[in-house]
């Protein structure tokens, strides 16, 4: 399944405004995504819900590159320059009343700029668990009563050397 437009604000409810994010803005990241992310680390296949690692991955991709958008948008729009580059906010204070927070907290080492949004975290996040091969996730597998290193497959559980029964 390709993502369209449609799709897309369905998935992301939270982008559903026209108004703030049209469906030209919308469809440009969309086609940017099908061209920047490679499916040679993300399946195509569909999954149990209809879509596909690749589809989630590019959907990430677009939410992660609208938020950026909107705030370069915003910035022009309030006097500022559109796209300069800004970390997330850590104290804010007016009046009295002074609020900070801890951006350590949520950040991802070493994801550089896909920090700035969930979105990029998340998409951070899935494509560094489809690179990452084949997990070994344990012990104990086996026959009853085997507590080996590792499960050499199914039975006629194969030892090391070949097949036994």
């Amino acid at each position: 399944m390709t993502i369209t437009v449609p799709q897309f604000r369905v998935w992301y409810p939270e982008f559903a405004s026209i108004g703030t994010y049209p469906d030209s803005q919308v469809n440009y990241w969309i086609c940017s995504a099908q061209m920047l992310i490679g499916t040679d680390r993300l399946t195509t296949d569909l999954g149990p819900c209809g879509f596909s690692l690749w589809d989630l991955a590019c959907s990430l991709f677009v939410a992660h590159n609208l938020v950026l958008e909107k705030q370069a948008y915003d910035a022009a729009k309030n006097g500022g320059t559109p796209g300069a580059s800004v970390g997330p906010m850590t104290n804010k204070s007016v009046g009295p009343v002074s609020v900070g927070y801890d951006a350590s907290l949520v950040k991802i080492e070493d994801a550089g700029p896909w920090n700035a949004t969930i979105y990029g975290q998340r998409f951070y996040q899935l494509y560094r668990m489809a690179g990452a091969g084949v997990i070994y996730a344990g012990a104990g597998y086996g026959p009853p009563g085997w507590n080996g290193p590792a499960w050499y497959g199914p039975y006629p559980w194969p030892s090391p050397t070949g097949f036994t029964n």
